[in-house]
């Protein structure tokens, strides 16, 4: 049922104009995000527990994916065309690389984004906001390598406006 609702809500929010909840959904959405079992990437009814180790019903380990697939924010993966380890939905703001790791980015390690529609998104080789930067406009970026230069493996800070 947390499923349908966070389709009703974000509904409510973007059609409704009701921004208000935007940062209850993102308390929930982090809290989940850090109480995943990392080790499969499975997320659980309970945001506020640990996720148990041992079997998940599909019912209980959908409601927070569907949250991360509505809330809007930038999420970053950890190889090209979105496959391997994801970061949590990162919203706008300017991020260090300190900052990034509550969201779980690694240092040097992403090679492919997605990026809300009418969001950008300048990224740093070096943190601080300091070395090369690249440029995200809005849609998927599937292909660090693609970038020129390339950017794979090697984005430390961002800023997401």
């Amino acid at each position: 049922m947390k499923a349908i609702f966070a389709d009703y809500i974000m509904q409510l929010i973007n059609e409704g104009k009701q921004s208000q909840y935007l940062s209850w959904i993102l308390t929930n959405v982090d809290t989940g995000w850090a109480n995943r079992d990392a080790s499969r990437n499975l997320t659980w009814r309970n945001y506020a527990l640990p996720c148990p180790t041992g079997y998940i019903q599909t019912y209980e380990a959908c409601s927070l994916v569907a949250f991360l697939q509505l809330y809007p924010g930038v999420t970053f993966y950890q190889n090209t065309l979105y496959g391997g380890t994801v970061t949590g939905v990162i919203p706008k703001g300017n991020y260090t690389f300190t900052q990034l790791q509550a969201y779980g980015f690694v240092d040097n390690w992403a090679s492919s984004a997605k990026v809300p529609q009418g969001w950008t998104v300048t990224m740093y080789k070096d943190n601080n906001f300091l070395g090369q930067t690249w440029s995200l406009p809005s849609g998927d970026t599937p292909h660090f390598p693609n970038l020129t230069p390339t950017a794979n493996d090697l984005v430390t800070s961002v800023k997401i406006q």
